[in-house]
């Protein structure tokens, strides 16, 4: 975790200098790049897989949000099937304790919908699925 820390700060330093910039497009990358460590910061002090999953369900959504304007469809297709697989690992975990099994749908199906408007290339749904989805991996994180 040491060997990261430096490659972080440099990531928070470059967000502050975007933001300064008022470069909406890069600031996004780099916050969504900060955001990819969450779950790896997590990874250190906790064995809750299912928890892990979930920020890196949202972290690779993170991803492909940042990605949306500046059109690159394909990648943002690939990083949202990345969530996709990796948000099963929560569902196959889905058990009675710590676990909303209807919010857990909602988020599969959200994550489905994401991927369909990326498919249709359709930015202004994509925003509204986007919001959606991020509002219910919040609750479910407020499980845990």
């Amino acid at each position: 975790m040491v060997k990261i820390l430096p490659h972080f700060h440099g990531l928070l330093d470059e967000c502050v200098k975007k933001m300064q910039e008022e470069n909406k497009v890069d600031t996004l990358v780099v916050l969504s790049n900060m955001y990819n460590y969450i779950p790896t910061f997590l990874s250190q002090v906790s064995d809750n897989q299912k928890y892990i999953s979930l920020l890196q369900t949202k972290a690779l959504i993170m991803q492909s949000y940042a990605l949306v304007e500046q059109d690159k469809w394909d990648e943002m297709l690939s990083i949202t099937q990345k969530a996709i697989d990796t948000f099963l690992l929560v569902i196959n975990q889905v058990d009675d304790t710590n676990t909303n099994v209807n919010t857990v749908n909602k988020i599969y199906i959200y994550l489905n919908e994401i991927k369909n408007t990326i498919q249709e290339k359709n930015k202004e749904l994509y925003f509204m699925k986007y919001k959606n989805l991020v509002e219910s991996i919040t609750i479910e994180q407020e499980n845990f």
